[in-house]
């Protein structure tokens, strides 16, 4: 459950064939803290976010693939050159780019801002 909700919390995520991924917290007796539970219910969907809480269910990589939860599932024992080539294409580029890009897309998931454009005062500040 724990990993599921670090991983919630990433930007890109990729996955080896064998992963699995649940929050069978409720084998536990106690339910998930409502925060991580909406952080979770964002990246994997509403749907299987029930199945894991609720039923304390675990899914396979590709499942979380075709919901959108994970950019790559790659062969067993390629997990770590796949998430280091990754890594280098990301430092490669521009960090503030990459900033604002992450400001923007967390803009538009608030209520209201479909399109992004509050998510500064002026939003081509930063071409000025």
């Amino acid at each position: 459950g724990a990993g599921v909700e670090i991983a919630a919390c990433c930007d890109v995520r990729f996955a080896a064939e064998s992963a699995r991924f649940g929050a069978p917290i409720a084998r536990l007796g106690f339910p998930m803290a409502p925060r991580e539970a909406a952080l979770v219910a964002q990246a994997v969907g509403d749907a299987l976010a029930r199945r894991m809480l609720l039923e304390a269910a675990t899914f396979g990589a590709e499942p979380l693939a075709a919901q959108g939860f994970l950019a790559a599932v790659v062969a067993d024992g390629a997990l770590d050159a796949h998430a280091w080539a990754g890594a280098e294409r990301i430092v490669a580029l521009a960090p503030q780019a990459a900033r604002l890009n992450k400001r923007t897309l967390r803009a538009c998931r608030q209520p209201g801002n479909g399109d992004g454009m509050q998510a500064a005062p002026d939003p081509y500040a930063y071409a000025a």
